[in-house]
């Protein structure tokens, strides 16, 4: 009975103790597993940092990207500038954990498709500027050729034209100054004394010249006497012409029809009879069409 008793002792201890062992082997297996899955966990834990590190490295170079992309188009500037606001946003996501590395891959590779879009608009724009500053170039090229041909034209014509002016200048062929003394049967005679001196005379040939505007001209003689002082009835604005954009006092003048061909014109000057004809020495001035044609001097005793 006792013997009975001790067997049945022992079996139940090795009952126990095999128990033990498979719970302690369990246990250990249990162990083993979870540090094997806690390893993997810190595994892919660091291989998601990388990841997301990268993703990130990723968005601040497109956002430095958008900003060498800038041109001097406002209106794709701002949409360059709306992208980059959404590159920072994104930023500010990956730096949440709650923030899926899907996710933002996915944010990532829809911001890059999007800036391809613009890198390809500004390529094309910056060709089609190219050609734009080759066709401005090749304008301003030519702009400047027919602007030369202009200053040569105008030059040829300012030549031109002042041959033209030096050609159609009029000439005096013959110039005659001088004083007369009217007889009792009204015709006159040359003198050179003051007391007998009746009146001045101032003639001259206007040489023929087919470049000469032709019709009516004026022709002007300006005596100057031996005081120095232009001989005139009085010193008025009606007494006063314009040569070569000046105003000054002439003595007698008198309108002609002038038509190319040699033309003989002869000016008087009628002293008053009590006038008392100064002596000395007097030289008159010939005009007409703004030329001075030429001048005389005669001598009074």
């Amino acid at each position: 009975m006792s013997d009975t008793r001790q067997s049945s002792g022992k079996g139940l201890l090795y009952a126990v103790i095999v128990l033990l062992l498979l719970s302690n082997a369990f246990l250990a297996w249990l162990y083993f597993q979870e540090k094997e899955n806690f390893n993997v966990a810190i595994e892919e834990k660091g291989i998601l940092d990388d990841q997301k590190a990268e993703l990130e490295a990723e968005l601040e170079d497109m956002y430095a990207q958008y900003d060498d992309m800038k041109t001097s188009n406002d209106t794709l500037n701002a949409k360059l500038l709306a992208q980059q606001e959404k590159i920072k946003d994104l930023l500010e996501k990956a730096k949440n954990n709650n923030w899926t590395i899907y996710k933002l891959r996915k944010e990532t590779e829809t911001l890059r498709t999007i800036m391809k879009g613009y890198l390809v608009t500004i390529d094309s724009l910056n060709t089609a500027n190219i050609q734009l500053q080759a066709e401005k170039q090749q304008v301003t090229q030519k702009l400047n050729t027919e602007k030369k041909k202009n200053n040569q034209l105008s030059e040829a014509n300012t030549e031109l034209s002042e041959k033209v002016k030096i050609g159609e200048k009029l000439k005096a062929l013959y110039l005659f100054a001088g004083a007369l003394k009217q007889r009792s049967n009204n015709t006159h005679r040359e003198t050179d004394h003051a007391k007998r001196t009746d009146m001045l005379k101032c003639c001259l040939t206007l040489d023929k010249n087919e470049l000469t505007p032709k019709g009516k001209k004026w022709v002007y003689a300006r005596i100057v006497g031996p005081d120095g002082k232009v001989i005139c009835k009085e010193e008025s604005e009606e007494n006063m012409f314009e040569f070569q954009g000046v105003k000054g006092l002439f003595s007698i003048k008198k309108e002609i029809d002038y038509q190319g061909e040699e033309t003989d014109v002869c000016l008087y000057w009628y002293y008053d009879e009590e006038f008392e004809v100064p002596e000395g020495d007097y030289v008159a001035y010939f005009y007409c069409d703004d030329y001075e044609l030429g001048q005389r001097s005669f001598s009074l005793k």
